[in-house]
Protein backbone atom coordinates (compact mmCIF):
# COMPACT_ATOMS: atom_id res chain seq x y z
CA UNK A 1 0.00 0.00 0.00
CA UNK A 2 1.26 3.47 -0.88
CA UNK A 3 0.36 6.55 1.11
CA UNK A 4 -0.23 9.42 -1.30
CA UNK A 5 -0.06 13.19 -1.13
CA UNK A 6 -2.42 15.71 -2.66
CA UNK A 7 -0.52 15.66 -5.95
CA UNK A 8 -1.52 12.01 -6.36
CA UNK A 9 -5.14 12.25 -5.20
CA UNK A 10 -6.32 11.88 -8.80
CA UNK A 11 -5.45 8.16 -8.72
CA UNK A 12 -7.66 7.61 -5.67
CA UNK A 13 -10.51 9.77 -6.98
CA UNK A 14 -10.35 8.01 -10.34
CA UNK A 15 -10.72 4.60 -8.71
CA UNK A 16 -13.52 5.69 -6.38
CA UNK A 17 -15.42 7.47 -9.15
CA UNK A 18 -15.12 4.46 -11.46
CA UNK A 19 -16.75 2.37 -8.71
CA UNK A 20 -19.14 5.08 -7.58
CA UNK A 21 -21.95 2.91 -6.22
CA UNK A 22 -19.45 0.99 -4.08
CA UNK A 23 -17.71 4.18 -2.94
CA UNK A 24 -20.52 6.59 -2.04
CA UNK A 25 -19.50 7.06 1.57
CA UNK A 26 -15.82 7.46 0.70
CA UNK A 27 -16.53 10.09 -1.95
CA UNK A 28 -18.84 11.84 0.50
CA UNK A 29 -16.20 11.79 3.21
CA UNK A 30 -13.61 13.30 0.90
CA UNK A 31 -16.02 16.13 0.07
CA UNK A 32 -16.35 17.15 3.71
CA UNK A 33 -12.83 16.37 4.99
CA UNK A 34 -9.96 18.31 3.46
CA UNK A 35 -7.00 16.58 5.13
CA UNK A 36 -7.57 12.81 5.19
CA UNK A 37 -4.82 10.20 4.97
CA UNK A 38 -5.15 8.20 1.74
CA UNK A 39 -3.46 5.01 0.57
CA UNK A 40 -3.76 3.21 -2.77
CA UNK A 41 -2.89 -0.38 -3.61
CA UNK A 42 -2.54 -2.55 -6.69
CA UNK A 43 -1.28 -1.85 -10.19
CA UNK A 44 -3.59 -0.77 -11.66
CA UNK A 45 -5.22 0.60 -8.52
CA UNK A 46 -7.67 -1.91 -7.01
CA UNK A 47 -7.85 -0.58 -3.46
CA UNK A 48 -8.23 2.76 -1.69
CA UNK A 49 -8.02 3.26 2.08
CA UNK A 50 -8.97 6.53 3.77
CA UNK A 51 -8.38 7.50 7.40
CA UNK A 52 -9.93 10.44 9.18
CA UNK A 53 -7.01 12.60 10.26
CA UNK A 54 -5.68 11.90 13.76
CA UNK A 55 -8.17 9.11 14.41
CA UNK A 56 -8.45 5.35 13.91
CA UNK A 57 -11.59 5.63 11.74
CA UNK A 58 -11.07 4.07 8.31
CA UNK A 59 -12.88 3.54 5.02
CA UNK A 60 -11.84 0.90 2.50
CA UNK A 61 -12.95 -0.22 -0.94
CA UNK A 62 -10.99 -3.02 -2.57
CA UNK A 63 -11.34 -5.65 -5.27
CA UNK A 64 -8.49 -8.07 -4.52
CA UNK A 65 -7.66 -10.27 -1.52
CA UNK A 66 -4.01 -9.28 -1.90
CA UNK A 67 -4.73 -5.60 -1.39
CA UNK A 68 -7.04 -6.29 1.56
CA UNK A 69 -4.27 -8.30 3.20
CA UNK A 70 -1.70 -5.58 2.46
CA UNK A 71 -3.95 -2.92 3.99
CA UNK A 72 -4.43 -5.02 7.13
CA UNK A 73 -0.70 -5.67 7.53
CA UNK A 74 0.70 -2.29 6.54
CA UNK A 75 -1.98 0.11 7.83
CA UNK A 76 -4.54 -1.38 10.21
CA UNK A 77 -2.02 -3.33 12.32
CA UNK A 78 -0.39 -0.04 13.39
CA UNK A 79 -3.42 0.88 15.54
CA UNK A 80 -4.51 -0.82 18.75
CA UNK A 81 -8.07 -0.88 17.46
CA UNK A 82 -9.55 0.16 14.12
CA UNK A 83 -13.07 1.49 13.48
CA UNK A 84 -14.41 0.79 9.98
CA UNK A 85 -17.15 2.97 8.53
CA UNK A 86 -19.71 1.42 6.18
CA UNK A 87 -17.58 -1.30 4.54
CA UNK A 88 -19.13 -3.59 1.94
CA UNK A 89 -19.89 -6.88 3.68
CA UNK A 90 -17.73 -8.98 1.37
CA UNK A 91 -14.71 -6.85 2.33
CA UNK A 92 -15.69 -6.72 6.01
CA UNK A 93 -15.88 -10.52 6.15
CA UNK A 94 -12.37 -10.83 4.72
CA UNK A 95 -10.99 -8.27 7.16
CA UNK A 96 -12.66 -9.97 10.14
CA UNK A 97 -11.13 -13.28 9.06
CA UNK A 98 -7.70 -11.59 9.31
CA UNK A 99 -8.40 -9.78 12.58
CA UNK A 100 -7.47 -10.84 16.09
CA UNK A 101 -10.20 -12.64 17.97
CA UNK A 102 -12.50 -9.83 19.08
CA UNK A 103 -14.53 -9.54 22.24
CA UNK A 104 -18.28 -8.94 22.33
CA UNK A 105 -17.85 -5.32 23.42
CA UNK A 106 -16.49 -4.25 20.04
CA UNK A 107 -18.92 -2.53 17.72
CA UNK A 108 -20.46 -4.60 14.93
CA UNK A 109 -23.53 -3.29 13.11
CA UNK A 110 -24.88 -5.08 10.05
CA UNK A 111 -26.54 -2.49 7.82
CA UNK A 112 -28.14 -2.16 4.41
CA UNK A 113 -27.19 0.44 1.81
CA UNK A 114 -30.21 2.09 0.21
CA UNK A 115 -29.73 4.67 -2.54
CA UNK A 116 -31.89 6.86 -4.74
CA UNK A 117 -31.31 5.70 -8.34
CA UNK A 118 -33.07 8.50 -10.21
CA UNK A 119 -31.89 11.99 -11.17
CA UNK A 120 -35.08 13.80 -10.14
CA UNK A 121 -37.74 13.48 -7.46
CA UNK A 122 -41.27 14.89 -7.40
CA UNK A 123 -41.44 17.58 -4.72
CA UNK A 124 -44.68 19.19 -5.96
CA UNK A 125 -46.60 17.86 -2.96
CA UNK A 126 -44.11 18.99 -0.30
CA UNK A 127 -45.69 21.73 1.86
CA UNK A 128 -44.07 25.10 2.55
CA UNK A 129 -43.36 24.20 6.17
CA UNK A 130 -40.56 21.86 5.02
CA UNK A 131 -37.23 23.68 4.85
CA UNK A 132 -33.59 23.43 6.04
CA UNK A 133 -32.96 22.96 9.75
CA UNK A 134 -32.35 26.19 11.64
CA UNK A 135 -29.17 26.20 13.74
CA UNK A 136 -31.24 27.30 16.75
CA UNK A 137 -32.75 23.79 16.78
CA UNK A 138 -29.41 22.03 17.29
CA UNK A 139 -29.96 21.32 20.98
CA UNK A 140 -33.36 19.79 20.24
CA UNK A 141 -31.85 17.48 17.64
CA UNK A 142 -29.09 16.50 20.04
CA UNK A 143 -31.60 15.73 22.81
CA UNK A 144 -33.37 13.18 20.60
CA UNK A 145 -30.19 11.86 18.88
CA UNK A 146 -29.83 8.07 19.19
CA UNK A 147 -26.04 8.34 19.50
CA UNK A 148 -25.98 11.33 21.83
CA UNK A 149 -22.60 11.94 23.48
CA UNK A 150 -20.47 14.73 24.88
CA UNK A 151 -19.40 15.56 21.31
CA UNK A 152 -22.68 15.08 19.47
CA UNK A 153 -24.00 18.64 19.84
CA UNK A 154 -20.98 20.13 18.06
CA UNK A 155 -21.26 17.43 15.40
CA UNK A 156 -24.92 18.30 14.82
CA UNK A 157 -24.18 22.03 14.68
CA UNK A 158 -21.54 21.37 12.02
CA UNK A 159 -23.92 19.24 9.98
CA UNK A 160 -26.63 21.89 10.11
CA UNK A 161 -24.33 24.81 9.26
CA UNK A 162 -22.21 23.24 6.51
CA UNK A 163 -24.36 20.63 4.76
CA UNK A 164 -27.86 20.21 3.33
CA UNK A 165 -30.58 19.45 5.88
CA UNK A 166 -34.35 19.15 6.02
CA UNK A 167 -37.04 19.69 8.64
CA UNK A 168 -40.78 20.02 8.95
CA UNK A 169 -42.02 22.80 11.22
CA UNK A 170 -45.48 22.85 12.80
CA UNK A 171 -46.67 26.05 14.47
CA UNK A 172 -43.08 27.25 14.53
CA UNK A 173 -41.80 24.10 16.27
CA UNK A 174 -39.46 21.63 14.63
CA UNK A 175 -41.34 18.33 14.34
CA UNK A 176 -39.28 16.12 12.01
CA UNK A 177 -35.76 16.34 10.61
CA UNK A 178 -32.91 14.68 8.72
CA UNK A 179 -29.26 15.63 8.20
CA UNK A 180 -26.27 14.77 6.03
CA UNK A 181 -23.43 13.04 7.88
CA UNK A 182 -19.72 13.55 7.23
CA UNK A 183 -19.68 10.61 4.80
CA UNK A 184 -22.43 12.16 2.69
CA UNK A 185 -25.13 9.77 3.89
CA UNK A 186 -28.59 10.86 4.99
CA UNK A 187 -29.24 10.21 8.65
CA UNK A 188 -30.41 11.34 12.08
CA UNK A 189 -33.98 11.05 10.78
CA UNK A 190 -36.40 11.62 13.65
CA UNK A 191 -40.02 12.60 14.14
CA UNK A 192 -41.21 13.74 17.54
CA UNK A 193 -43.71 11.23 18.98
CA UNK A 194 -46.63 13.67 19.02
CA UNK A 195 -46.20 14.31 15.29
CA UNK A 196 -45.94 10.71 14.08
CA UNK A 197 -48.83 10.86 11.68
CA UNK A 198 -49.28 11.84 8.07
CA UNK A 199 -46.25 12.13 5.81
CA UNK A 200 -43.83 14.22 7.84
CA UNK A 201 -40.93 11.75 7.47
CA UNK A 202 -41.70 11.21 3.78
CA UNK A 203 -41.85 14.92 2.95
CA UNK A 204 -38.75 15.73 4.99
CA UNK A 205 -36.77 12.93 3.34
CA UNK A 206 -37.90 13.88 -0.15
CA UNK A 207 -36.84 17.48 0.47
CA UNK A 208 -33.37 16.34 1.54
CA UNK A 209 -33.10 14.03 -1.47
CA UNK A 210 -33.98 16.94 -3.76
CA UNK A 211 -31.17 19.01 -2.26
CA UNK A 212 -28.63 16.24 -2.83
CA UNK A 213 -29.80 15.69 -6.39
CA UNK A 214 -29.48 19.42 -7.07
CA UNK A 215 -25.83 19.12 -6.03
CA UNK A 216 -25.25 16.21 -8.41
CA UNK A 217 -24.98 13.68 -5.57
CA UNK A 218 -26.51 10.23 -5.21
CA UNK A 219 -28.66 10.27 -2.05
CA UNK A 220 -28.02 7.23 0.15
CA UNK A 221 -28.46 5.93 3.66
CA UNK A 222 -27.11 3.09 5.80
CA UNK A 223 -29.89 1.37 7.77
CA UNK A 224 -29.34 -1.21 10.51
CA UNK A 225 -30.77 -4.39 9.04
CA UNK A 226 -33.29 -4.92 11.87
CA UNK A 227 -34.67 -1.37 11.65
CA UNK A 228 -37.87 -2.28 9.83
CA UNK A 229 -39.56 1.16 10.11
CA UNK A 230 -36.59 2.91 8.48
CA UNK A 231 -36.42 0.31 5.73
CA UNK A 232 -40.13 0.80 5.00
CA UNK A 233 -39.64 4.59 4.90
CA UNK A 234 -36.67 4.27 2.53
CA UNK A 235 -38.66 2.11 0.14
CA UNK A 236 -41.71 4.38 0.37
CA UNK A 237 -39.71 7.41 -0.81
CA UNK A 238 -38.08 5.50 -3.67
CA UNK A 239 -34.73 4.42 -2.26
CA UNK A 240 -33.51 1.07 -3.59
CA UNK A 241 -31.56 -1.61 -1.74
CA UNK A 242 -28.03 -1.99 -3.10
CA UNK A 243 -26.02 -4.34 -0.85
CA UNK A 244 -25.12 -5.05 2.81
CA UNK A 245 -22.50 -2.98 4.63
CA UNK A 246 -20.88 -3.36 8.04
CA UNK A 247 -19.76 -0.84 10.66
CA UNK A 248 -17.31 -2.56 12.96
CA UNK A 249 -14.24 -2.42 15.18
CA UNK A 250 -11.32 -4.85 15.05
CA UNK A 251 -7.67 -5.25 15.95
CA UNK A 252 -4.93 -6.51 13.65
CA UNK A 253 -1.97 -6.40 16.07
CA UNK A 254 -1.23 -10.12 15.60
CA UNK A 255 -1.81 -10.34 11.87
CA UNK A 256 1.84 -11.17 11.05
CA UNK A 257 1.61 -14.31 13.16
CA UNK A 258 -1.66 -15.36 11.53
CA UNK A 259 -0.42 -14.95 7.96
CA UNK A 260 3.01 -16.55 8.22
CA UNK A 261 3.54 -19.51 5.86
Amino acid sequence: MKKIGKDEYAAAFGFLSAHGTDSLNMLGFLEYNETPDIWIGGNPVDCVVIRKKDTDMFFINAYSDESILSAAKEIFSLSEKVFFSGVRKEIADKLLALADKTDEDLLHDDCLLYLYPEKTIDVSDIPENVRPVDISCAETLDYFYTYRSQDSLEKIKKEISSRPSAATYIDGEIACWSLIHEDGSMGAMFTKPQYRHGNLAVNTSKYLISQQLARGKTPFVHIVDINTPSIKLAEKIGLKYAYPVVWFEASFKNISEKTQP
